[in-house]
């Protein structure tokens, strides 16, 4: 059951893919332990080593979590934002944003917090406004942010200015 869940999240650490080839290479299930022989060759690699369940537990949860920011990123992209403006509110290059989007990678630590403010920000404005305007809204100067553009401000930390203007977005007559 663990392998299936970790399979998974194959595409994105390598990390199950290892554990199946480790199992056609005689490691095996025992006592909730991945057992592997004291030598298992790969060309010039030679190892050995033992994990326990909760040990397999703890990577697959921290690879998934990983994989949720790229899905993230590929979610806002689905909805209009181009990998070049992604990449411009996480502060990363945009071939680092389509290797998020192809899950051969995924943003951490700051990067991965700006995916998750601009997921935020977009899925907000999908209520507000029409989504093919969003990408066009999110890149032009912004008067109620002092002709700021959001996704710059998003990418320097300030997505709370940006989730201001538009809760008054949302209730014009509470702004």
């Amino acid at each position: 059951m663990l392998l299936k869940v970790l399979l998974s999240c194959a595409p994105v650490a390598g990390f199950a893919v290892e554990i199946v080839w480790l199992l056609g290479y005689g490691a095996v299930w025992r006592k909730g332990r991945l057992v592997i022989p004291n030598r298992v060759d790969s060309g010039s690699q030679s190892f050995a080593r033992r994990r326990n369940v909760d040990e397999l537990a703890t990577e697959h949860y921290l690879i998934c979590m990983a994989v949720a920011f790229a899905h993230e990123a590929r979610r806002v992209h689905e909805i209009g934002l181009s990998d070049v403006q992604i990449a411009r509110a996480a502060g990363a290059a945009p071939s680092t944003v389509r290797d998020w989007f192809a899950l051969r990678s995924s943003p951490t630590g700051t990067r991965a917090e700006r995916i998750a403010e601009l997921a935020e920000i977009v899925d907000r404005l999908v209520r507000v406004m029409d989504p093919d305007y969003i990408p066009v809204w999110l890149s032009k100067p912004i008067q109620a942010l002092d002709d700021e553009k959001p996704l710059d401000l998003i990418a320097t930390g300030q997505a709370r200015r940006v989730a201001q203007v538009i809760s008054g977005l949302e209730s014009p007559g509470a702004a």
